[in-house]
């Protein structure tokens, strides 16, 4: 019988796959990779493909010079260095400090040296030369947890302003002409004003993202901005389809990033395609008319999935511009909702023809069909205020 060793490469992969269970990365055993890879040299080639995705694909660390060092260690890594896509960096805050003392890490040596983007441009050139693109997350959370927390020295004042380590982050992947597939900004765990100091800085962060996505006019490109466990929002923009997706529940027409970030940048791209799903549109119909449908002349196809009107008790507004719009080829509607009144605040969800789920149309059946659900809206909406 031959020994599991003198078995073809492909079947040590299959064992190495079947080691680390699981569908996604998130649920493998990395514990056992871990112990296979150092089993002996076979195995170890088998499980080094599996074990750098588990690992590597994902990099968090703060902003620290031990951390960001071993990240472009992990980049110039011959197996490793391939894996990573993602780079997340921490600005992370001790829970000794306090933040009456946070402005004073302003002039942290490592940050503000220029030596943090230096090493940070290293690293995606790292990822350039390897022919890889990257997602850029800038995040603040007091949990910890990223490569190189326990390192930072206990009751420092290790709290950075979330812009001015986005600009450099940023500066670093603009440096090395690297592609950024997509922006996130996240502050967990906390009320989105409280966490800054100042709304200077809120305004920083703000001007900051802007313009990064603003040098990134013809790119593909995905920002989201999630604001604690109720705040989520994404807004990705993909040139080539000239597509633009609105997702989560902070779309609205108060002071917000990614409000901001859409006028600043998405508003006067060239959009042919809206998809709009899962959130909740605040203002009335014409303010929602004015903001995400009239400045897009060359609209051609419109989605709605689950989306909810804050300040109106209908979609009849908003249906009969749609029906009007005369470069408009094709709409999908399903599950508009909309607020029966702001003192009870239920929720009553439009119909649409026939009873179905879902509307789709072109043409002359689009025309026809939106004058009919803005008045099955209506009717709707009336009839759930008796």
């Amino acid at each position: 019988m031959p020994h599991l060793l003198d078995l073809p490469p492909e079947i040590h992969c299959l064992v190495a796959e079947e080691v680390a269970i699981g569908d996604e990365p998130a649920t493998w055993d990395c514990k056992s990779l871990q112990s296979l890879r150092l089993a002996c040299k076979a195995l170890y080639a088998a499980s080094v493909d599996i074990f750098g995705i588990a690992f590597f694909v994902k990099r968090n660390h703060v902003v620290s010079r031990y951390s960001i060092g071993e990240l472009l260690t992990i980049t110039e890594h011959p197996a490793f260095g391939p894996c990573v896509r993602s780079v997340q960096i921490e600005v992370s805050c001790k829970e000794s400090v306090d933040s009456e003392t946070r402005p004073l890490v302003n002039k942290d040596v490592f940050l503000c040296s220029g030596s943090f983007c230096g090493v940070m441009q290293k690293v995606f050139e790292n990822m350039k030369n390897l022919g890889n693109s990257v997602d850029i997350v800038v995040c603040a959370s007091e949990g910890g947890g990223s490569f190189g927390w326990e390192k930072l020295a206990v009751g420092k004042d290790a709290f950075y302003p979330i812009s001015h380590t986005l600009r450099q982050t940023l500066e670093a992947a603009d440096l090395s002409k690297v592609t950024v597939r997509g922006l996130s900004i996240e502050l967990r765990d906390r009320e989105y004003m409280s966490f800054f100091v100042g709304q200077g800085e809120v305004d920083a962060l703000e001007e900051a993202v802007a313009e990064c996505l603003t040098a990134r006019i013809d790119d593909n490109i995905n920002f989201r901005f999630a604001g604690g466990d109720d705040c989520k929002s994404s807004i990705s923009y993909k040139a080539d389809e000239r597509l633009l997706e609105l997702q989560g529940d902070h779309i609205q027409l108060e002071d917000d990033c990614s409000d901001y970030v859409f006028d600043k940048w998405i508003a006067k791209r060239p959009v042919r395609r809206l998809d709009i799903s899962d959130c909740e549109l605040y203002g009335t119909g014409e303010e929602i008319m004015a903001r995400y449908l009239r400045p897009f002349a060359d609209l051609q196809e419109i989605r709605f999935d689950r989306v909810l009107l804050d300040k109106d008790p209908d979609w009849s507004a908003i249906l009969n511009y749609l029906a009007d719009h005369h470069d408009l080829v094709r709409c999908s509607l399903s599950k508009l909702e909309c607020w029966i009144d702001a003192a009870i605040r239920g929720q009553n969800v439009a119909d649409l023809p026939g009873g179905c789920a879902t509307f789709v149309a072109e043409g002359e059946a689009m025309a026809a069909g939106l004058p009919e659900i803005a008045i099955l809206s209506k009717k709707s909406a009336a009839t759930s205020k008796l």
